[in-house]
């Protein structure tokens, strides 16, 4: 069975390396990309990936509306937001929204890179 992550952010190169980065280091051979929440959305409806990884701030439809929504309709799906705002999204209801981590892309004073949160946070939604 291949393992499939859904990476959503409207910033291309943070969403290639993103791809990469999990690709490479968590052996998942399928990565999918989408540039906005609704793409998400509808992507993870026909694909059932095994993790999606949201972005907080994109067009069309942010991180928490996709999250709420592709909540709505795979409910044990695990989401990891990754996102410049992961201050603001730990005092909203997470959980409630489907959202199984929440992870700053960059952390004031952490001395793990973005990319080493990124993977410790996708570890912590699969295991929940």
């Amino acid at each position: 069975m291949s393992k499939t992550v859904l990476v959503a952010d409207d910033n291309e190169r943070i969403r290639k390396a993103a791809c990469a980065l999990i690709s490479s280091l968590q052996s998942v051979p399928n990565c999918i990309e989408a540039e906005n929440g609704l793409e998400a959305l509808r992507k993870a409806q026909d694909m059932k990936p095994d993790l999606v990884v949201l972005d907080f701030q994109m067009p069309v439809m942010d991180g928490i509306e996709a999250a709420r929504r592709i909540h709505e309709v795979l409910p044990t799906m695990p989401i990891v937001l990754f996102s410049l705002f992961s201050e603001m999204i730990t005092g909203l209801h997470a959980q409630d929204l489907g959202i199984t981590a929440v992870v700053p892309k960059h952390k004031a004073g952490s001395k793990l890179a973005p990319t080493v949160e990124l993977l410790l946070g996708i570890r912590s939604a699969k295991a929940s």
